[in-house]
């Protein structure tokens, strides 16, 4: 067995002799940090270091020479008096153990090669020289590795040159410098506006700018110096727009509680119930279907119009009724589609008394024309019915009384 011994050494060291041959690289680690260098360093190992050995070494002295312990990302040179022996070493150094080992790093300073790596025995010089944080340094200034931490500046530097590395706080400063407003045709700087500016409708700000709405600004719900929004039914909230307490309203319809319409208004064309106001020009109330103009206010009270109910064009059985919610009178009228003179006939029907023609006649365009006219309790039921055999178009007119 002891003749095989040196058998074994020859296959081991043949070995490493061709993986040296084809350039066997570990990975390039090293510039993943910088390593800090120590002033006048010396010592030796206290345990020999094999070639192969990557998790730690062992030194006699753990101190600088000025006494305080190793420690951190370091970088040593093991037998640099020895030619054939010399081996630039990097690790993590805390006192006399350095772990976590790059061996045989080469004049990159950064790579590691198989090929440097040398065994080294005990008591073997240990030294922090220029190699190989030269490289590294070279490396990093000229752009080739990237810094690992932030640079900054002990004071906010006043510089010129363009060519110049500005700090945080000068870009910081100059980051929207020199761009233009925003517009409708190009985009830019924008002001946010002021409750005050949004009040008085200001188009731009302080700055120049183009104000802009912050969306603090809107509400969905009636506030003070608020822009309004509709909500989800695509609705805004009446108090918004109306006067006084409203449950709800929309622009299809109006649902009122108790609303005040002051001044001169008129409703051009309204589906709902009667209107009813009271002497003081509020609406009060709502009932019967119309169509038309059938109120406009003046002088803080409402004027009466008068309101279609219906219109039908037939034989005798035409008829036309309704049952308004206020008192007043119907005035209704039918006109043949002939252009003849026999005669027409038409009947009211109120409070359970029929009102015959009033009068008839022949219009314009020779069609003869009857009218009847009756008087209306709120609440009770009217209608007129023609009375002759011809076509044409019955029409009633109901007149509320006013208050």
């Amino acid at each position: 067995m002891k003749n095989l011994a040196p058998i074994g050494q020859f296959f081991v060291a043949g070995a490493l002799f061709v993986a040296s041959l084809f350039g066997y690289h570990q990975s390039p680690s090293v510039g993943a940090v910088v390593y800090q260098p120590v002033p006048r360093f010396e010592t030796s190992l206290a345990l020999s270091l094999s070639t192969t050995a990557t998790s730690s070494m062992t030194l006699v002295s753990g101190v600088d020479s000025y006494g305080t312990p190793l420690s951190g990302p370091m970088c040593f040179t093991l037998d640099g008096g020895l030619s054939s022996l010399v081996e630039d070493v990097c690790g993590t150094a805390s006192g006399t153990v350095v772990s976590n080992l790059i061996r045989g790093i080469d004049s990159s300073g950064v790579n590691s090669s198989s090929s440097l790596e040398r065994s080294h025995r005990v008591g073997a010089d240990v030294k922090i020289t220029d190699s190989p944080y030269l490289p590294q340094y070279y490396r990093l200034l000229n752009g080739i590795d990237s810094f690992p931490n932030p640079l900054y500046y002990a004071a906010h530097p006043t510089t010129t040159a363009s060519t110049t590395i500005e700090d945080k706080s000068y870009i910081d400063g100059v980051a929207v410098a020199g761009a233009p407003n925003g517009g409708y045709s190009a985009k830019g700087i924008y002001q946010e506006a002021t409750t005050s500016q949004l009040l008085i409708g200001s188009s731009t700000g302080s700055t120049g700018a183009d104000l802009v709405v912050n969306a603090s600004a809107v509400n969905q719900s009636s506030t003070a110096n608020k822009i309004p929004i509709s909500n989800a039914s695509g609705t805004i909230d009446p108090n918004y727009i109306l006067q006084g307490a409203s449950s709800s309203y929309s622009f299809g319809s109006l649902n009122s509680g108790s609303t005040t319409l002051s001044g001169s208004t008129t409703l051009p064309s309204l589906t709902s119930s009667a209107l009813t106001t009271n002497a003081s020009g509020s609406v009060i109330g709502i009932q019967a279907t119309t169509t038309g103009n059938i109120l406009t206010a003046s002088g803080g009270l409402w004027i009466s119009k008068a309101q279609t109910i219906s219109g039908v064009l037939g034989a005798p059985t035409s008829t036309c009724s309704s049952t308004p919610a206020t008192d007043g009178f119907v005035i209704a009228y039918f006109s043949s589609s002939a252009s003849n003179n026999n005669p027409v006939g038409i009947t009211c029907l109120s409070n359970g008394s029929t009102v015959s023609s009033m009068v008839s006649y022949t219009n314009s365009n020779g069609n003869p024309v009857a009218t009847c006219f009756a008087p209306v309790r709120k609440n009770t039921s009217y209608s007129a019915a023609s009375t002759t055999a011809q076509a044409g178009t019955l029409t009633c007119n109901f007149f509320p009384l006013g208050t």
